[in-house]
Parts: structure tokens; sequence; C-alpha cells
């Protein structure tokens, strides 16, 4: 739902997905420079300042917790956390 909305607007470095197949499918369709299957891989090419988080809820918190730790700026689809202590960690 996001990246039609920014493709051409800001660039674009690597997208994780669960799948290599599903990631290169959408590495292709919105121009991304590289795929991946593991979110360290994208985090430790330091190629952006920024992330966007928008994976199965679950995932959220410690997605941002990762990024916060090397410094990325990040975007997250609601919800941010879900518990009260993802929320205190992230803070």
């Amino acid at each position: 739902m996001l990246l039609p909305h920014l493709k051409g607007r800001i660039p674009f470095g690597t997208v994780v997905n669960q799948t290599a197949l599903s990631a290169n499918h959408v590495k292709t369709k919105f121009g991304f420079r590289r795929a991946a299957t593991d979110h360290f891989e994208a985090l430790a090419a330091g190629e952006s300042a920024a992330v966007l988080i928008a994976t199965r809820h679950h995932m959220h918190a410690p997605l941002v917790q990762a990024a916060l730790l090397v410094n990325r700026h990040v975007f997250v689809e609601k919800p941010l956390c879900l518990t009260r202590a993802e929320l205190a960690e992230i803070d």
C-alpha cells in the first residue's frame, strides 16, 4: 500500500522480504537497489539514513529497536509495538 505512493519520490535502497523470490519481485517492481531476506543485511549496509517497517505487527518492536541501535530514522506502520514492555524498551 505504501510503496506505490513513495515510488519516484524517495530513493529505495534495500527491500527485505521473507523469501528471495518475493524480495526480488518487489525490487524489480518498485526499483530498489538490492533485495534481501535478512533485515540485518539491510541495516548493516548503511546505505540509507531511514527504514520503513511494514511487517506483521509482532515484528514491529524488534525491528524498530534494531534500526534505532544502528542510528536509523524509523517510519513504522501502526502499531509501534504490542505491549507496554516493548514500548518501554523502544523508549
